[in-house]
């Protein structure tokens, strides 16, 4: 499931398919820009925390 828009070469993805014993679906950030792929994230918080990081 995709939860966001296209920006700066980044999307936001959900798996509702893989979730963690808390209920939280595994997450994913794909980077569109270049062919880095995708980077896989234990949980949606996971992947906000890192982006927080990084800004």
């Amino acid at each position: 499931m995709r939860v966001s828009e296209d920006v700066e070469g980044l999307v936001y993805l959900l798996n509702p398919y893989v979730v963690t014993a808390g209920g939280e679906w595994e997450a994913w950030e794909l980077d569109t820009s270049c062919l880095l792929g995708a980077t896989r994230f234990r949980s949606f918080w996971h992947l906000m925390e890192t982006s927080f990081r990084r800004a």
